[in-house]
């Protein structure tokens, strides 16, 4: 049998990383004191522990998470307003005919914000049925609280409507007259 104790000689000993010390709470201040004056040791509390741990590895993945999103957002607004305004274009006839016929322009302003408001939540209630039936299955576990779901519906109907601002402009630009041009 081989002695726990023994090691390859030629390799150092794997240095110690942590040390869990049980201490009574009357002489917590004592043990911290003296650990504390050894360089190389650092002393921390059960709370202190949890709090290197959120500020640290949690904190930045988080972070991460939070840049992800930043981008998806703002990249699918631009696609959204592209697709929204390149549907705009393809109305460019039937709103020459509204205005033609006397159309206000909140009229036409409410055309394009009903088309990007109807694509705003049918792309929620996809994105929710996909989530709801997938996150089961991720190897992590995704909470979803009714206030971050709540407030996507909120930041999608918003950047929905930022998104067809260009749309609306060039409704509103459209020339009546080009209708009766051919």
């Amino acid at each position: 049998m081989v002695d726990p104790r023994w090691s390859i000689p030629v390799l150092p000993l794997p240095p110690i990383h942590a040390v869990l010390v049980r201490v009574t709470p009357a002489r917590l201040d004592e043990v911290r004191a003296t650990l504390s004056r050894w360089s190389d040791v650092s002393v921390f509390s059960q709370a202190e522990e949890e709090q290197l741990v959120l500020q640290g590895m949690v904190q930045k993945a988080r972070m991460q998470l939070g840049l992800f999103a930043v981008i998806l957002t703002i990249t699918s607004s631009l696609l959204l307003a592209a697709v929204l305004y390149n549907l705009t274009l393809e109305k460019a006839h039937d709103i020459a005919v509204l205005k033609l016929l006397g159309a206000r322009a909140p009229r036409l302003v409410g055309l394009v914000l009903q088309q990007a408001w109807a694509m705003a939540i049918l792309g929620y209630g996809i994105a929710l049925a996909i989530g709801n039936a997938a996150f089961p299955h991720f190897p992590r576990r995704v909470v979803l609280t009714e206030t971050s779901v709540v407030g996507m519906g909120l930041l999608l109907l918003t950047v929905s409507t930022l998104a067809s601002i260009a749309g609306v402009v060039y409704a509103l630009r459209v020339d009546p007259g080009k209708v009766l041009e051919g």
